[in-house]
């Protein structure tokens, strides 16, 4: 839905653009930040800054040396959206007209100086609440984010991270984030504010993007313009790799974790499509349950009793072949220690370190490879593999023990279980 002309005139012929900044600590960001906002060549601003309890004296820095900036204080921690919240009730207190804006930013961006002036001229154009292309602070070439899409079927979010050349505004993007994004006042009195109540801080701005879409409201992202972002100072990203219980418990549970668990549930109740809901609940559950495996000391015990642990070169020879010829067959793939192997679970496994995928497997090297794989599983043998192998690991590494991170050391070991 675009607005109408008649929609988007002011009460005084002129648009004001409300900003809107959530901070919480951080002065120094905050000051650079309304030092980008007060060189725009839009003159029509009012700098909101909505401080969600800030412990560094923010406040009252602000009041004392930033004069024009409404503060906000809260005298409670409110996250991202109940401080957004804040702001924007404010600003939609103070708008007098419908053309009127409120652009919400973060704190840890920079701006050039037309950018609040080539957001408003292509949301009037457009009819839109309008993004702006996303780069990396340190290195303004790198697009961080030019939309992003939902894929409902498996959950995915994807970011568009190239547009094509001469493009001036992406149409086909489902969400935008909170951090420099333009929205005509008139779609905020449709819709509501945001709601810091379901989603207290991560997740927020994409249910804000989806209600508005869902009103028949358009999105976009223009790309006469880039707002540079400090990627450290983001949120907490899921990890890859292995963590402690606690940092599992942490991702899983943390307002600021972009893995919050009951964020991404509340978020498929509210906006996946129905018949997919509750196998996209089911979906994230799972994945909770699968790194909760995988990802932590546990996976030290999943392999020791279900999984694969590599085995020695002499526990390798089989009747069809000695384990060089099981390798070159794609029944055994080396690790990382010399004379220690792991079998394929299949040909695409192995390509024998040449790229070539292996020729097919025999009737006896398939058998060996069902032989080699019982082997490999014996949770008997596995303390006494465990053990050498450790063995080979400190020797090789110049006596650095690694039998303090067992999990650690499977995780290295094990090449065909999942990082």
């Amino acid at each position: 839905m675009k607005l109408a002309p008649s929609d988007r005139s002011g009460f005084d012929g002129v648009s004001r653009v409300f900003v809107v900044i959530p901070v919480f600590n951080r002065l120094a960001l905050t000051r650079e930040c309304i030092r980008g906002l007060r060189r725009q060549t839009f003159r029509s601003l009012e700098i909101i800054v909505a401080d969600g309890g800030s412990t560094d004296g923010t406040p009252d820095v602000l009041r004392r040396e930033e004069p024009g900036v409404v503060v906000l204080r809260s005298s409670r921690e409110l996250w991202w959206t109940g401080a957004t919240h804040m702001g924007i009730e404010y600003a939609l207190a103070q708008s007098k007209g419908a053309g009127d804006f409120v652009l919400m930013m973060n704190n840890d961006t920079s701006i050039p100086d037309d950018f609040v002036e080539i957001l408003v001229r292509v949301s009037e154009r457009e009819g839109a609440a309008v993004g702006a292309l996303i780069v990396d602070h340190d290195d303004r070439e790198r697009i961080l984010e030019a939309g992003v899409t939902i894929c409902w079927k498996d959950y995915s979010f994807s970011a568009r991270k190239a547009v094509e050349p001469g493009l001036r505004f992406v149409a086909d993007v489902d969400v935008l984030p909170g951090r420099g994004t333009l929205v005509p006042i008139a779609m905020i009195r449709t819709i509501g504010n945001v709601d810091p109540v379901a989603f207290p801080h991560y997740i927020a701005d994409y249910d804000f993007s989806l209600r508005l879409r869902e009103a028949g409201f358009r999105l976009g992202v223009t790309c006469e313009t880039r707002l540079a972002s400090h990627v450290g100072e983001t949120g907490l990203a899921p990890a890859t790799g292995m963590m402690s219980f606690r940092q599992y418990w942490t991702q899983l549970t943390s307002r600021r974790s972009m893995a919050n668990l009951r964020d991404h549930l509340r978020f498929i109740q509210r906006h996946a499509p129905s018949r997919l809901r509750l196998a996209l609940q089911g979906r994230v559950l799972l994945g909770a349950a699968i790194a909760l495996g995988w990802q932590t000391p546990l996976r030290f015990v999943w392999v020791f009793g279900f999984g694969y642990y590599p085995l020695p070169r002499e526990s390798c020879r089989v009747a069809a072949a000695d384990a060089a010829g099981c390798v070159d067959a794609g029944v055994l793939q080396e690790i990382d220690v010399p004379g220690w192997y792991l079998p394929c679970r299949s040909q695409a496994e192995l390509h024998n370190g040449s790229g070539r995928a292996p020729r097919g497997i025999s009737r006896a090297m398939q058998g060996a490879r069902r032989v080699l794989g019982l082997r490999a599983w014996n949770p008997l043998t596995k303390p006494l593999r465990w053990r050498r192998l450790q063995g080979e690991r400190r020797s090789r590494a110049g006596g650095r023990s690694t039998e303090r991170d067992p999990g650690r050391t499977v995780q290295a070991a094990d090449a065909n279980l999942p990082e």
